[in-house]
């Protein structure tokens, strides 16, 4: 877990919030939980996408979550 992810944060961009996102998938040793309210098929969807299953193929658990 990044040092990002171990408390509350505010974030103000969404580049930001992204690289904080996937330095923290990236890191994950046992599990990454995400929900979100939209997801769409969009280039930041397809994005996230990959990266979750760059995570399962390395035996992270993944649940994802869309309101």
């Amino acid at each position: 877990m990044t040092e990002a992810w171990q408390s509350e944060r505010l974030f103000f961009e969404g580049d930001d919030f992204y690289a904080d996102l996937k330095a923290a998938i990236e890191g994950a040793t046992r599990s990454v939980q995400i929900e979100t309210y939209i997801l769409r098929p969009d280039a930041v969807g397809r994005s996230l996408e990959q990266m979750l299953r760059s995570a399962a193929l390395r035996g992270i658990q993944v649940k994802l979550l869309v309101d």
